[in-house]
């Protein structure tokens, strides 16, 4: 059940990311959603316990260095998309390619989301339990009603 939820997740959001096109502020939106999940993924984990500055400094530099390389991603992938699968003659070829996408790039992030729980001795299903079933799609909701706004 968790793998089939983190993949229609991801899914989804790689369908944003197809549609909605980067600016400063979506790239703030993004950044910020990928700091805010990603730091209360890891902050009830039971990494280093005994200093809590360190855990949360650790918890901190992860959660920066991860939310920057995820916007990063989200803003490569828009353009990467726009300018070579949608120009795309032959339809089997993006089919394939997308298919591809939207089976590999849920792959990955279950295996991150493993390693992570692995390396921040979080419990088994931590981020499911925790965070998408109470927070993601939340917020989700929330970006996607400010992204109208903007728009």
């Amino acid at each position: 059940m968790e793998i089939l939820i983190l993949f229609l997740y991801i899914d989804f959001v790689i369908v944003l990311g197809i549609i909605i096109k980067p600016s400063f502020y979506v790239n703030l939106i993004v950044f910020t959603y990928c700091c805010f999940t990603t730091f209360n993924i890891l902050k009830t984990c039971n990494l280093s316990n005994k200093q809590i500055n360190i855990k949360y400094f650790i918890t901190l530099m992860f959660t920066l260095i991860y939310s920057i390389f995820c916007t990063y991603c989200y803003v490569r992938f828009h353009k990467l998309y726009h300018k070579y699968i949608k120009q795309t003659k032959k339809l089997g070829d993006k089919f394939y390619f997308l298919l591809f996408i939207l089976l590999v790039i849920p792959c990955m992030y279950f295996i991150n989301i493993k390693l992570q729980e692995y390396y921040f001795d979080c419990g088994d299903h931590h981020v499911i339990i925790n965070t998408l079933s109470n927070i993601g799609f939340n917020i989700i909701d929330k970006i996607l009603v400010t992204l109208k706004i903007i728009k």
